[in-house]
């Protein structure tokens, strides 16, 4: 189990990095204005810190968006952070994004860095 604020061990990195090369789960972009490399940033769904039936699901319960749909800074009308009701509105709940990118790796043969009960866990959230 990982307290609030503990960093991700090199698997969860790698796993982060691979997440936020897919793009924009949402738009299904990497390209949307601006586009400077810091466009997409990692939602962590539950935070870093997320624990489901004793599974730790916070660093691996991620999503990659663009800056504008994430960042607190944003006044973009449909920020997950500032008005998830109007995001899930528009692009679908989170879980069903990390079941739709899950399913990319899998369909590209991209293998997973973890196993069936982190999966469980996160398939139980509402």
């Amino acid at each position: 189990m990982q307290s609030k604020g503990n960093a991700p061990n090199a698997a969860q990195t790698r796993w982060r990095e691979t997440v936020r090369r897919v793009g924009c789960i949402a738009t299904g972009s990497a390209n949307q204005e601006p586009t400077e490399p810091g466009d997409i940033q990692i939602h962590h769904v539950l935070g870093q810190s997320a624990v489901r039936n004793g599974v730790a699901i916070g660093h691996w319960f991620i999503l990659p968006l663009h800056w504008r749909l994430h960042d607190i800074a944003s006044d973009y009308p449909v920020n997950v952070t500032t008005s998830k009701p109007r995001f899930v509105q528009r692009y679908g709940s989170e879980k069903s994004l990390f079941a739709k990118m899950i399913y990319g790796f899998l369909v590209a043969g991209i293998e997973l860095p973890f196993d069936m009960a982190v999966l469980n866990a996160i398939g139980g959230e509402r």
